[in-house]
């Protein structure tokens, strides 16, 4: 990464942490199953994650959703970023939507430009106004394109009026019989189009034979990369969210007793995360060597992993603690969405930050560790 594009990450995500502080119109929600009721209203930005997402309110701002299961029936002001595994929406939305995951079906009406792509991919419904970009291993539209259309699949089918110029890159394309575009009609595909009896194209039509799927070039490699990476960095920076707003809201109280522990001796609780990390997983291991200890080994082993993926959940949040205590000076450590907020932010830029940043991200690991370590020993003594 040169160093242009690094400052304009880091600035990027400078701009991200800090929005939150300054301006309180945003909503989130972050659970199991995370819902906005028919009939609710939302006046402001609208964040929804978990593993049964519903967004059936009214939405006078923008709405971003993701998760496992996802339902969008709510009429939207703004735009919709909505990511799922089986994902349906039959809102509306004022402005543009974009839309990813495994099976998509769209059924809402979209005021500006659409953007979709998944294994499977149905649009239908009152339409879209402006233009479609649609990219699946199934396509299938019947719902009306204002503007133009391109469409990259496995197996196509157009069914609606295209007001636009058409363009397709697929194994097989078929027009169906309420098939009108208005435009120009290109495609590329192994075989000729199959065009059903009452399909009209107004334009030109070119067809480009591919004998396969077409090799890709140098720039629709990079730009698929680009793509990859912008997924799994979105996952990364869902899930460390979601985890730490878990953690954070939900215990609150012994997230700030985390806190506590790791400001009254950050440099005690990183050596007692230090010896943590070490210890644990060697003890684990060297117990396999006896018969009798294999059982407790395996069971060290889990605490060991389970251990380490609450702390790395939990770092972000007394890292936003720390770093919001540090530069606007409250009476004291707080823990928020917007302290947990700014924390994933401040972790993902140290990540950008070769060995120093990397280095102060592992002194936060470490220092979560430790205050772990101590309250669940605590906890054990009391136990006893």
């Amino acid at each position: 990464m040169n160093t242009p594009t690094r400052i304009s990450l880091l600035g990027a995500l400078a701009l991200f942490a800090l929005s939150p502080l300054f301006a309180s119109a945003m909503e989130v929600q972050a659970n199991k199953e995370a819902m906005v009721a028919a009939g609710a209203t939302v006046m402001d930005d609208q964040y929804l994650a978990g593993g049964t997402v519903t967004a059936a309110g009214n939405f006078s701002r923008d709405l971003a959703v993701a998760g496992g299961t996802v339902l969008v029936s709510g009429p939207i002001v703004g735009e919709l970023l909505a990511v799922g595994g089986n994902l349906t929406f039959t809102g509306t939305v004022g402005s543009t939507a974009r839309i990813a995951g495994g099976n998509l079906i769209i059924q809402g009406a979209v005021g500006h430009d659409l953007v979709a792509a998944g294994g499977q991919v149905i649009v239908g419904g009152p339409g879209i106004a402006g233009s479609a970009l649609l990219a699946g291993g199934t396509v299938s539209l019947s719902a009306p394109v204002k503007g133009d259309l391109r469409i990259a699949g496995g197996d196509v089918t157009i069914d609606a009026p295209i007001s636009g110029n058409v363009e397709v890159r697929a194994q097989r394309v078929t027009l169906g019989s309420h098939a009108t575009i208005g435009g120009t009609f290109t495609y590329t595909a192994p075989q000729a189009a199959t065009v059903m009896t009452g399909a009209v194209i107004t334009g030109a039509t070119t067809y480009h034979e591919s004998k396969e799927v077409p090799t890709p070039t140098k720039a629709g490699i990079a730009a698929a990369a680009a793509a990859i990476f912008s997924l799994l960095f979105f996952g990364k920076v869902l899930a460390s969210l979601v985890g730490a707003l878990a953690i954070g809201l939900f215990f609150k109280r012994y997230a700030r007793e985390i806190v506590k522990h790791v400001v009254k001796d950050p440099w005690g609780e990183v050596g007692r995360g230090l010896v943590v990390a070490i210890v644990m997983p060697v003890a684990s291991i060297l117990l396999f060597f006896t018969v009798v200890g294999i059982p407790l080994g395996i069971l060290g082993l889990l605490v060991s992993i389970v251990l380490f993926v609450f702390t790395g959940l939990t770092a972000p949040v007394v890292a936003g603690s720390l770093v919001h205590k540090w530069i606007w000076k409250p009476g004291e450590y707080q823990v928020n969405w917007k302290i947990i907020l700014l924390g994933v932010a401040v972790m993902l830029v140290l990540d950008l930050i070769p060995l120093i940043g990397w280095l102060i991200r592992l002194g936060i690991f470490l220092a979560t560790l430790g205050a772990v370590a101590a309250l669940k020993w605590s906890v054990a003594k009391e136990w006893r």
